[in-house]
C-alpha cells in the first residue's frame, strides 16, 4: 500500500465515520485495512452512505442492534432484521447461509437476488441498483479525461497476482485494492477499461468510460454479473472470456449504454437510520 492512501483512508474515517458506524462492508484485510488495502467496490460502501447522510445534514448514524448492508455481494453476512439498501447474494456462497428469517430491504443489487429471497419467503421491493451508481451524482468533479491509447485492466479481487504474470506492461494493471479515489481517477483517464471486477464494470458505466467484461478465473461465479445487469434492464446474451483465453477487446463483452432512473435507489435510502426522514 502506498503511503499516501493511507492518508487518504485516514481522510475518509474523520469525515464518515460517525456516518457509517452501523454499517457493514466486507474487507479481505480486516486486521490492517488501511495499511494492506480495500476492495474498492465494498468500501465504496462507506463512501457512497456517508456521502449522503453527510449531503442531509446528518451528523451520525443511530446505535441500532442490526446493521446496514448496501453495497457487495454480501447477504450472506446479514443477521434477521437486518437492513439491505443495494446488497446482493454471492453466487459462490451456498444459500445454507442464508440464515435469517426477515430482512428490512429498501433495495437489491437486482431481480436474481430478489427470487432467492421471495423463494425463502422474505418480502422484498421492486427496487433495484447497486449504490455505486450513483458516484457521478455524488461527486461533480468526476470527468472523463482519456489518455490516448490508455487501456486500463481492473481484475477480480481473487485475480490480481496472477494477472500481474499474464498481463502485459503494455496495459495498465490496476489493483482493487488501491485507494477507491486512485481508482476511479485510472477509469476517468482511460480509453477503455478490461475488468473481471464487478465494480470496475459498473463504475466505468456510471461514469461513461468504454469498458469491457472478461470473466472472472479466480472462483468467481457470474451470478453477480447477471444480477446487477438485469437489475438495469439488460442480461449477459454472451459468455466473455477469461484473460487467461487472452487480453484483447473481443474476448471481453461490452453493453447497452446504461439507461437506468435512480430516483427510486435515492430515495430508498435508509435515512431514517440517521434519526430522521429525509424530509425532517
Amino acid at each position: 500500500m502506498h503511503n499516501s492512501e493511507y492518508n487518504l483512508y485516514k481522510a475518509d474515517d474523520i469525515v464518515y465515520k460517525d456516518l457509517t458506524s452501523n454499517l457493514f462492508y466486507y474487507q479481505k484485510h480486516k486486521d490492517n485495512p488501511w495499511v494492506k488495502g480495500e476492495n474498492f467496490g465494498d468500501y465504496l460502501s462507506k463512501i457512497i452512505v456517508g456521502k449522503i447522510a453527510k449531503e442531509n445534514g446528518f451528523e451520525n448514524m443511530v446505535n441500532r442492534s442490526n446493521k446496514l448492508l448496501a453495497i457487495g455481494s454480501i447477504l450472506h453476512f446479514a443477521k434477521s432484521d437486518d437492513i439491505i439498501w443495494g446488497s446482493g447474494i454471492n453466487g459462490k456462497i451456498s444459500l445454507e447461509k442464508l440464515t435469517f428469517n426477515n430482512l428490512d430491504i429498501r433495495a437489491l443489487r437486482g431481480p436474481l437476488t430478489k427470487n432467492i429471497l421471495n423463494k425463502m419467503g422474505i418480502k422484498t421491493p421492486d427496487i433495484f441498483g447497486d449504490p455505486a451508481l450513483l458516484m457521478p451524482s455524488l461527486f461533480d468533479n468526476l470527468v472523463y479525461k482519456p489518455v490516448k491509447n490508455k487501456v486500463t485492466i481492473i481484475p477480480n479481487l481473487n485475480e490480481y497476482e496472477e494477472c500481474k504474470r499474464l498481463i502485459s506492461s503494455s496495459f495498465s494493471l490496476i489493483s482493487p485494492l488501491r485507494h477507491w479515489s486512485f481508482i476511479i481517477d485510472e477509469i476517468l483517464t482511460s480509453e477503455i477499461i478490461y475488468t473481471s471486477s464487478l465494480h470496475g464494470l459498473i463504475i466505468s458505466e456510471a461514469l461513461n468510460v468504454p469498458v469491457k467484461l472478461f470473466k472472472p478465473f479466480g472462483g468467481e461465479t457470474m451470478f453477480k454479473y447477471e444480477d446487477y445487469l438485469e437489475g438495469t434492464g439488460r442480461k449477459l446474451v454472451k459468455m466473455p472470456k477469461t484473460f487467461h483465453d487472452g487480453v484483447v477487446e473481443r474476448n471481453g463483452v461490452s453493453f447497452n449504454k446504461l439507461n437506468m432512473e435512480l430516483s427510486d435507489l435515492v430515495d430508498s435510502f435508509p435515512y431514517d437510520l440517521f434519526g430522521r426522514s429525509r424530509d425532517d
